[in-house]
């Protein structure tokens, strides 16, 4: 054998041994588990798997998202159009307005509901009004009670025919057609008088200025002022003339009063705004104007609200002055029908009409006007009111055995059902007492 050949031979033995021991190693990595390719493969597959599921989680996140932003916007179209529904049909459908009213908003309460207050004699007991509780009066003492029909304060008053008025926080008392007056603040007395002629009015504001009109002196009429501490601010003599009604702004600033003249030949009626500052300074100019009224209307009310206007009533209409011009926003002599019109309101007057319903009944229907923009409210009963009370934006409509209290929005607040004919009724901030001969019934609003 020629050198090439042999070197060629050597060669492919030493390749041969080589891929022997390589196959060996290969074969010993298979048998431990050793597959460095398929590793490889394996992790990359899984990494693979790993993003899919990472981008199926964030579509399926994004989905989950979508659908509850979807799922809250239908809820809340769903509610409100239940919602403008059934506001659609409480405005238009009377029956059911009264079902809503009973069933759903729970309006309708009865005796069960109230808290009871019992009158041991009722010749001698009179129930007095104050704006956030309900007063006994018996043999000279003043019982208050709240809403609950617990007693806040019991005060002793040299009183038994009590003429009053209530604003806020102040009550102020007299003893009628006498001389003995006090202002109460909550449960205590803050001054008493004994004035000189006999009490046959008297108003006081929510800041505790009090006006009372007395008779029974060498003029036809006086009417004096006091501040909260009591103090007399000026005292106005009338001579000619009788004092109907007086009020007292919210400012301070003014007190009006509605006077009378009468004579052989003609009534006259006048309305004459004070200017309290200047009257303190015995300023002979303290009457800042008069206004004559015109028809020889007789006037009955008058009364600040808030925002300074002065409302007045007279027998054939309800008016406001306002920068000492009067304008007619009720009328009241064209309705023969008309039953009650008042003004002791927060921001409204009303009045209240009879309607015919059939041929032996009657609705009462109550026209509410708001006095800083004229706008009508109507709401109607079913029966003939026998009485109608006041006070803040309440008007309790009493039809015997049943009350409706409505706010000067014409919407129903409460209705009261009772078993017994009630006597009267006292109103007051968020309380009403519903009076019988032998108990009073309070409840709230």
């Amino acid at each position: 054998m020629d050198k090439d050949k042999k070197d060629k031979v050597i060669e492919f033995n030493k390749n041969a041994k080589k891929s022997r021991t390589n196959a060996k190693i290969i074969d010993k990595n298979t048998q431990k588990g050793n597959h460095p390719k398929k590793e490889n493969i394996v992790n990359t597959e899984k990494k693979e798997n790993e993003k899919n599921n990472v981008g199926i989680n964030n579509t399926k996140g994004k989905m989950s998202k979508r659908n509850k932003k979807i799922l809250i916007i239908s809820s809340i179209s769903i509610i409100a159009l239940v919602m403008v529904t059934l506001i659609v049909v409480y405005l238009a459908n009377e029956n059911a307005r009264e079902f809503m009213d009973k069933y759903l908003f729970g309006k309708n309460i009865s005796e069960e509901n109230a808290e009871i207050i019992e009158i041991e004699n009722e010749n001698n007991t009179s129930i007095i009004g104050n704006s956030k509780n309900i007063g006994i009066l018996t043999n000279n003492t003043l019982k208050q009670y709240n809403v609950n029909a617990k007693e806040e304060s019991e005060l002793n008053i040299e009183i038994n025919n009590p003429i009053y008025d209530y604003a806020d926080r102040y009550l102020v008392i007299g003893q009628k057609n006498d001389s003995k007056a006090y202002l109460i603040k909550d449960s205590k007395i803050v001054w008493e008088k004994e004035l000189e002629g006999k009490i046959s009015k008297i108003s006081v504001n929510k800041n505790g200025y009090t006006s009372i009109v007395l008779t029974g002196t060498a003029y036809k009429t006086v009417i004096e002022l006091y501040d909260t501490e009591g103090n007399r601010l000026t005292k106005i003599y009338l001579s000619k003339t009788i004092a109907v009604d007086t009020s007292i702004s919210n400012d301070n600033k003014y007190l009006a009063f509605a006077e009378i003249s009468t004579s052989s030949t003609n009534t006259k009626t006048n309305v004459k705004i004070l200017s309290i500052d200047k009257a303190k300074e015995e300023n002979l100019d303290a009457i800042v104007y008069t206004y004559e009224v015109p028809d020889s209307a007789l006037a009955t009310n008058v009364n600040y609200i808030d925002n300074g206007k002065l409302v007045c009533m007279f027998d054939n209409s309800i008016q406001v002055i306002e920068n000492n011009t009067p304008s007619t926003i009720i009328e009241l002599k064209d309705d023969k029908n008309i039953s009650f019109a008042g003004i002791d309101l927060s921001d409204s007057a009303f009045k209240a009409t009879e309607e015919s319903s059939g041929l032996f009944s009657a609705n009462t229907k109550i026209e509410i006007t708001n006095v800083n923009n004229q706008k009508k409210n109507v709401y109607t009963v079913k029966g003939v009111a026998k009485s109608v009370k006041t006070y803040g934006n309440v008007i309790a409509l009493n039809l015997g055995t049943e009350i409706e209290f409505i706010d000067t929005n014409g919407w129903l607040i409460k209705r009261y059902n009772s078993s017994s004919e009630v006597k009267d009724i006292i109103l007051g901030d968020g309380i009403a007492g519903i009076i019988y001969k032998d108990k009073v019934e309070l409840i709230s609003l």
